[in-house]
């Protein structure tokens, strides 16, 4: 398929009718389902991530490296170890209880599924 992202939002911006944009919606989720299936399908032991998607807000933007990733469990979401970088250990430092002698904070209460890949210094998806 070969159309433009400019296309498709022209065509919704001039033509599309209320069953068109209707039907856009679960479109819509069906393929941020997939594509949050593949990202978190993607990670392995030592990729390079930041949190985002997650409570409490204070957690969001930490930045660290995955040690280990849960197995999956029906019905479960899978669990990581994530080593903060010195940075978001200080920032976490502000919300609980970390020893100053820890720069670099292991922390195991992220779910796989609010971890985003970092590359080249990106952030985490616009929300």
């Amino acid at each position: 398929m070969d159309l433009s992202a400019d296309t498709v939002n022209e065509f919704l911006a001039k033509h599309a009718t209320d069953t068109h944009l209707e039907n856009l919606r679960p479109a819509i989720s069906k393929r941020r389902t997939a594509l949050d299936t593949i990202r978190v399908t993607s990670f392995k032991v030592g990729d390079e991530v930041i949190v985002d998607k997650i409570r409490p807000k204070y957690l969001a933007q930490l930045r660290g490296t995955l040690l280990e990733i849960s197995p999956l469990r029906r019905g479960a979401r899978q669990g990581t170890v994530i080593r903060l970088d010195e940075e978001s250990t200080n920032r976490l430092r502000k919300h609980q209880y970390i020893p100053d002698e820890d720069t670099r904070h292991e922390i195991d209460i992220i779910p796989l599924n609010a971890c985003y890949p970092t590359r080249d210094g990106s952030t985490a998806p616009a929300r």
